[in-house]
């Protein structure tokens, strides 16, 4: 069994390596632990690094398909296929490509904050804090030839909820414009009639496509096996830094 423990500040953090090193204050114990403590910097570090190599290529897995959804939705539009019917699963494909995107996105920045935090924490502890003295940058925004801190991945996940806007009201209006009436009657508003039941079509679609998105984002929360208890720690506990997984004795 495991149990699911806040770590708050920097204290309690250090105290998770003096315990398991059982530290009486020797010479010897001071070196082993500031030995594991530079191969947990180490591996927080590598860790980090592949964190962010994988982000991008997760990016890049996404833009092929969701360029491929954009080139199947125009070219249908092109070709006079906007009554065929096809082009309401092609942007509901775009907007649940974008929306998984978007997600990824986040997911892949909270477990790069996690690596960057371990690392800041890992380094003042050995007092070497490389990664947490950052350069000034001297540069204005409006000086487009100087470097700006722009975050790239926020950029990258605002961009990526952009494209899930988009898709959404693409396929809503797709939803309105597919649905035509041929009916001719002197006691019938034609136009109107075609207007309702557009309208009430496209209630239907945005009603599935905010249902199957609640679905899409509860089945892709899974920070931990115990998440119930995860989720139950952190609204007790806002102010940890960390949670910690602990084998119960």
């Amino acid at each position: 069994m495991s149990k699911i423990e806040p770590v708050k500040g920097i204290e309690e953090y250090k105290k998770l390596f003096y315990k398991e090193q059982k530290s009486d204050g020797a010479e010897n114990d001071k070196k082993e632990l500031r030995d594991n403590i530079k191969d947990a910097l180490a591996i927080a570090v590598d860790t980090r690094k592949l964190e962010i190599e994988l982000y991008w290529k997760r990016a890049t897995y996404f833009w092929a398909f969701i360029a491929a959804t954009f080139v199947a939705y125009f070219t249908l539009w092109n070709k006079g296929g906007v009554s065929s019917g096809f082009i309401i699963p092609i942007s509901i494909i775009g907007y649940f490509f974008s929306l998984g995107w978007y997600f990824v996105n986040r997911g892949s920045k909270l477990w790069q904050k996690n690596w960057e935090e371990h690392v800041l924490y890992l380094e003042s502890i050995i007092h070497r804090p490389l990664f947490a003295t950052v350069r000034v940058p001297k540069g204005q925004f409006y000086n487009l030839s100087k470097a700006y801190p722009f975050s790239v991945s926020k950029v990258n996940q605002n961009l990526s909820f952009m494209m899930v806007i988009f898709w959404f009201c693409t396929t809503i209006y797709s939803s309105f414009i597919i649905i035509d009436i041929p009916l001719a009657s002197k006691f019938i508003d034609v136009y109107f009639l075609q207007f309702v039941i557009r309208c009430l079509f496209v209630g239907l679609v945005f009603v599935i496509l905010v249902l199957l998105s609640y679905v899409f984002y509860k089945k892709s929360l899974c920070f931990l096996k115990d998440n119930d208890e995860y989720k139950s720690v952190l609204n007790r506990h806002k102010e940890a830094d960390f949670v910690r997984k602990k084998l119960e004795e």
